[in-house]
């Protein structure tokens, strides 16, 4: 599995990389960072120093007679200057290139599967969605492939 992470960090890099949101620590405009992660969320984000960043999490996966099927989760969060309508507007452009996947659903020999989930907030409860610890935004995409 860890080859499709490698894989999907790189397309996921490809169709965020007009996108450029405030980084807290300096004040300045950044480009998204997609990092591999061994868990969805990290303390991180309540400071907001390491923002904008997506996290790209193994899951769980299925060895079948034919193929096999894997699921991954990828977390984006920004930080924003602005207010909460700012914040969404910002995490809703972020989901929408991440989004962008199912336009070419082939990463590697890993097809993605549609239509894809997610929601937006912070807990990966979804009595929870749509909470967001403002000033950070967060969007939670659940990615199922087969090869």
């Amino acid at each position: 599995m860890n080859k499709l992470v490698d894989l999907l960090i790189d397309k996921i890099g490809e169709v965020c990389v007009d996108l450029v949101f405030t980084n807290k620590s300096s004040g300045q405009p950044r480009g998204v960072r997609v990092v591999h992660s061994f868990t969805p969320k990290d303390n991180s984000w309540s400071e907001g120093e390491a923002l904008p960043i997506v996290r790209v999490c193994q899951h769980k996966g299925s060895y079948l007679s034919s193929r096999q099927e894997l699921s991954v989760v990828v977390v984006g969060a920004i930080w924003t200057m602005g207010d909460v309508a700012a914040g969404t507007r910002d995490i809703k452009k972020l989901a929408d290139a991440i989004g962008g996947l199912t336009r070419s659903r082939q990463v590697g020999v890993y097809k993605l599967t549609t239509p894809i989930d997610y929601f937006f907030g912070l807990e990966t409860e979804r009595s929870r969605e749509g909470i967001q610890p403002h000033p950070v935004h967060i969007v939670t995409f659940y990615l199922n492939f087969t090869t």
